[in-house]
């Protein structure tokens, strides 16, 4: 979980004392566009080096907004690792003529393909997401579903806290004046 407060308004809101009362609803605006863009460069962080999608990434966060009475931005990982699909996971044509046939999955954008015998991808109508599974023993069950990595991991890995957070603060002051002057130019 990463929690951001900003300290230090005074100094921003100097010159413009008719709008202290409304300096909450501002800075929360602020905070939450700021927020989504530095999401937006750890996300880009993150996916230099894996290979997932940007939606997919998304799925497994969640954010909390500032507000005018709140003003603090938070994003916090869900506590489950990321699914093998998302990380183009494909059945592996070359294996058709051998009986175990199996997925192939690409991690790290770095490195080559690798392919895990025995693993299939569910073919449920009811299910309205899909899983890579694998059975545990010869016998049909159980099925355990696979998963690779948490996107606690990945972050802390390419140090995409920090970016996050370094984005944050360089964008806060101009986006904070941005808002001011929406607001200052904004009819009554």
């Amino acid at each position: 979980m990463i929690k951001l407060n900003v300290k230090g308004l005074d100094k921003l809101i100097t010159g413009y004392d008719n709008y202290t009362a409304k300096s909450p609803a501002i800075m929360a605006r602020a905070m939450n566009r700021v927020g989504n863009q530095s999401w937006t460069a750890a996300s880009v962080a993150i996916r230099k080096e894996y290979n997932i999608r940007a939606r997919d990434l998304k799925k497994s966060v969640k954010f909390k907004r500032a507000r005018a009475t709140h003003l603090t931005h938070v994003f916090t990982f869900k506590a489950h690792s990321i699914p093998l699909l998302y990380f183009t996971a494909t059945k592996d044509e070359r294996s058709i003529s051998e009986p175990k046939k199996g997925l192939r999955y690409k991690v790290k954008k770095k490195g080559g393909t690798k392919v895990l015998r025995g693993s299939f991808v569910n073919t449920s109508k009811t299910r309205k997401t899909k899983y890579a599974l694998i059975r545990r023993d010869k016998s049909r069950y159980p099925i355990i579903p696979l998963t690779v990595i948490s996107p606690t991991k990945m972050m802390l890995a390419t140090k995409a806290d920090d970016v996050y957070k370094k984005t944050f603060m360089q964008e806060f002051t101009k986006r904070y004046r941005h808002e001011l002057l929406w607001m200052l130019g904004k009819k009554k």
